[in-house]
């Protein structure tokens, strides 16, 4: 077990040279001696006659051996032997490497608060995914990174229950995603204890936020608000109405002031103001050159000679003359006249005002849950759901499709992506938005859940899992009640 403070981010393992290896090469179409190199973004095979890069991105998986390692990708297995106890050197090496790039790919920053080793399990559909996994706890997600394709993010904003057994802690989230950690040891109390602290301290920055968005609100109300609208999730404004009519108001102010100021009105005017969702994140800091920064500043010219204001200095805060005018990100979630679409409307300082549509499945409140876990997990990345296959092939992509294969609801929505309106002018964004409402998409089938329940328990002796119609576990022999 390790424990960290938020300040220890130190990574000087990426600033050192890659780790080297000396390895009997055994690849699909050719072998020989050669040596291993770990770098940042692949493992690099080189050899006096031959040499192949492994992407992490395209590694579904590694495994030590007897004085080896296998490595397997879709064109095979690449096995390195002869290594002797080097192999386990080498094996802790690619591991944290494969690791940071996961991390990259999910969209985790800094360091972690706490990380230890244990096992895993979590049911996704038919599949049941367990094993071992590098546990590392974040300030606003718990990660699962087992030296495989089954590493997995789990946004504590989303967590709704945790379950404790005997040798076992079960993770819930809202959408029915569950997780199961267990064989922690005594790193079990101190991971609690620490997870605790993570949700309290991101209630405290729901309600900070509530309270910078309404200030009028007392302590107690955006205690409330953090509940009601958490800081970066999706929630229902007619929820957050109904408890709290001045901060709806003012959730309302900004979407209608806005980016969206000419298209919000529209949205309720076509769909109806009943079932919005919305989502709120305070914009990042506008970086500055620090070169310019250092520099004096001009004088300021007579007032005799002054040019005239451009339209674009002219603009009312708030336009996209003045982007950085608005300090928060916002989205907006509309169901379409039938509810077989989703409209999702966002508003970025800096960035164009797009408008995403996703298939509902015609079941309007179970999609809604896959569709707020779906935008978390992508946070900015607004283009992961509408490139096409091939798009996320291509190399420009790879951390976005190390995050697809890591997240089942970012490929659900891309799956239920129906298209994107171009924000040309008023009357053709909503020509075109009546146009896809009017046509009737068909109703797909409902998919199971991205996250089933596990078709098993857990040993209360030993903690393995256990599979469903057991009378003993199949680990240690307990007779089962």
């Amino acid at each position: 077990m390790t424990q960290h403070s938020p300040s220890s981010t130190s990574q000087t393992t990426e600033r050192s040279s890659p780790p080297a290896f000396s390895a009997f090469l055994q690849l699909p179409h050719q072998s020989g001696e050669g040596r291993v190199l770990v770098g940042k973004d692949a493992l690099v095979l080189d050899s006096l006659f031959f040499q192949c890069a492994l992407p992490y991105e395209e590694i579904l998986s590694f495994s030590p051996l007897a004085g080896g390692l296998e490595i397997q990708v879709a064109a095979g297995a690449h096995t390195l032997a002869r290594m002797g106890q080097s192999a386990q050197w080498l094996y802790q090496a690619l591991w944290n490497a494969y690791n940071r790039r996961v991390l990259q790919a999910l969209g985790v920053e800094g360091g972690p608060l706490f990380e230890t080793e244990g096992h895993y399990a979590y049911g996704e559909g038919a599949n049941q995914c367990r094993g071992r996994a590098k546990i590392q706890l974040f300030s606003d997600c718990l990660c699962l990174l087992p030296p495989s394709r089954e590493g997995r993010r789990i946004p504590l904003r989303f967590l709704c229950e945790c379950k404790r057994e005997t040798h076992t802690i079960v993770f819930v989230l809202q959408t029915g995603e569950r997780y199961a950690l267990l064989g922690l040891g005594r790193d079990m109390d101190p991971l609690e204890r620490q997870l605790a602290d993570c949700l309290c301290a991101l209630r405290e920055e729901s309600a900070t936020q509530a309270g910078e968005i309404e200030p009028s609100l007392s302590p107690a109300q955006r205690v409330l608000a953090a509940q009601l609208l958490p800081k970066g999730v999706s929630a229902p404004l007619k929820k957050v109405a109904a408890v709290l009519p001045s901060l709806a108001k003012a959730v309302e102010q900004l979407l209608s002031t806005g980016k969206m100021a000419e298209t919000y009105p529209l949205l309720c005017e076509l769909c109806g103001s009943q079932q919005e969702w919305v989502g709120i994140l305070p914009a990042p800091p506008v970086e500055t050159n620090p070169l310019a920064a250092s520099l004096p500043a001009p004088p300021e010219l007579p007032q005799l000679i002054r040019f005239s204001p451009s339209p674009i200095d002219d603009a009312p805060a708030g336009e996209e003359g003045e982007p950085s005018s608005c300090p928060w990100i916002l989205w907006s979630i509309f169901p379409s006249p039938n509810r077989t679409l989703a409209v999702v409307e966002f508003a970025i300082p800096g960035e164009d005002t797009a408008t995403y549509l996703f298939h509902t499945g015609g079941n309007w409140k179970s999609f809604l849950p896959l569709l707020a876990r779906g935008l978390e997990a992508a946070g900015l990345r607004r283009e992961i759901f509408s490139l096409s296959n091939e798009e996320l092939s291509a190399s420009p992509n790879e951390l976005s499709r190390m995050a697809v294969q890591r997240t089942p609801p970012l490929e659900e929505l891309r799956h239920r992506f129906a298209g994107r309106v171009i924000h040309r002018t008023p009357a053709s964004w909503r020509c075109q938005l009546e146009r896809l409402f009017a046509a009737s998409p068909e109703i797909r089938e409902t998919r199971q859940p991205t996250n089933s329940v596990p078709a098993h328990r857990f040993c209360g002796r030993c903690g393995a899992p256990l599979a469903q119609g057991r009378l003993f576990c199949g680990h240690c022999g307990e007779k089962l009640t």
